[in-house]
């Protein structure tokens, strides 16, 4: 597995992809800040302790994050098929579910570190404007609601990943249904206690962006089973189809 994964790693020296996710995170913090200090009226929010932190987190995911990761998980995975690598596998003897198994911690390993990034990026802003009311607990608290927010993510977007793969789309398919996926979440947000049985929006509650009862935290955790249930009925397809090509 370590193997594979590595390969996996490799490969990607060779493309543009990390690029494209990189121009995200940074377009992620331009667009929030420009949202906190430029905004017009009144009130400047970025000014407030933590503002920064939140903002990044919340729209963030709710209007790009879910997009660079399909992106990245749809091209991770679709490579073989369209760049036409699967015949030089039929000499290799390689182990589909495997290959497969290794392209998703792949995507895991992604999702945490993007979300890790944007963590110490808005970190550092937060230092900046407000270093008087940093602390040692606020620092792990994010740290751990951003982290449970990669894993938590990664597990909601994984169904736009397998639903493109599963069905031959570009990759770039992906960002585009992911985007859309993540945008809903405006809408759904205002159903109420029904809203966490979104993806998206579980991601936010089991992160503790939301607040939320014991029953929004469990209709979130259904979420998210439902979300792997799916995700690995349609992984098990493609390594059929993958098997039948090899």
């Amino acid at each position: 597995m370590r193997t594979s994964i590595l390969c996996e790693f490799n490969k990607l020296r060779r493309s543009k992809i990390l690029f494209v996710a990189l121009f995200g995170i940074v377009m992620i913090l331009v667009i929030v800040a420009a949202q906190g200090f430029y905004a017009g009226g009144d009130t400047v929010y970025g000014m407030e302790p933590e503002w920064f932190l939140t903002g990044v987190q919340s729209l963030g995911t709710m209007y790009a994050i879910p997009g660079i990761i399909a992106l990245f998980g749809c091209y991770v995975f679709c490579r073989e098929m369209q760049e036409d690598t699967l015949k030089s596998l039929q000499i290799i003897p390689i182990d589909i579910p495997a290959m497969l198994l290794s392209k998703i911690l792949l995507v895991l390993i992604f999702s945490a570190a993007l979300y890790l990034i944007l963590f110490l990026s808005a970190f550092i802003v937060e230092a900046i404007l407000h270093v008087q009311v940093l602390s040692v607990g606020l620092f792990g608290r994010y740290l751990t609601m951003y982290c449970v927010e990669g894993l938590s993510v990664f597990i909601a977007t994984l169904p736009v990943i397998c639903i493109v793969i599963k069905t031959g789309q570009d990759y770039w398919m992906g960002l585009l249904i992911a985007e859309i996926y993540s945008f809903i979440t405006i809408f759904v947000g205002n159903l109420g206690t029904v809203s966490k049985l979104y993806p998206i929006i579980a991601a936010l509650t089991l992160s503790g962006y939301y607040e939320s009862n014991y029953i929004e935290k469990l209709l979130s955790l259904l979420s998210m089973i439902a979300c792997l249930l799916f995700s690995a009925f349609l992984i098990k397809e493609y390594s059929k189809k993958m098997d039948s090509i090899i």
